[in-house]
């Protein structure tokens, strides 16, 4: 078990920096919002959490009869939770193809994202994720101020049908930001 939370927990914040750098890179605005507001760090990783989870979908077994929607799932029927899709769901996000780093500001004040999943099976190290993710990306912000996307390097995903995340996130500082 120890050994799983170790790798689990080493994955999906790996993919979580990755992801929310990228994120930013792709949308210079908020970049800029969260560079001059180092205090959005927490609101900005919910809102990448739920625009780019590092986790796209789960699986699980219905304990009862039960329905969702229109779908009607028999004890022991097979589950897949799509997260990563219910995260962008129209009905409950607005705009919810459109980073936006304040969604939010306060923490609570949009709905809840699947990043962590919910219930029974909420993420055991999601505090912690948290915390790294904020302050890799802060620091990194600081410290990088002319950081930006290599424009000759492709990005590539690792082969991964549940874990989203890149294998490399090729990045350049601009010649008067060095």
């Amino acid at each position: 078990i120890c050994v799983l939370l170790l790798v689990a927990g080493m994955e999906t914040s790996i993919n979580l920096v990755g992801n929310g750098i990228l994120a930013l890179l792709d949308h210079p605005d908020q970049l800029e919002l969260l560079r001059h507001q180092p205090k959005l760090a927490g609101p900005a990783i919910e809102e990448i959490l739920r625009y780019d989870t590092p986790t796209q979908f789960t699986m699980r077994v219905a304990l009862t009869d039960t329905t969702i929607g229109d779908r009607h799932f028999h004890r022991g029927d097979g589950v897949i939770v799509l997260m990563g899709s219910a995260d962008r769901d129209t009905e409950v996000f607005t705009e919810p193809d459109r980073l936006d780093v304040t969604r939010y500001a306060p923490i609570g004040r949009s709905p809840r994202h699947l990043g962590f999943s919910l219930g029974a099976h909420y993420c055991l190290g999601a505090p912690l994720a948290r915390l790294e993710a904020s302050t890799a990306i802060r620091t990194l912000l600081q410290r990088a101020p002319g950081l930006r996307l290599a424009t000759n390097e492709p990005l590539s995903y690792q082969p991964s049908i549940i874990h989203r995340g890149l294998t490399s996130l090729p990045v350049e500082l601009t010649p008067d930001a060095a």
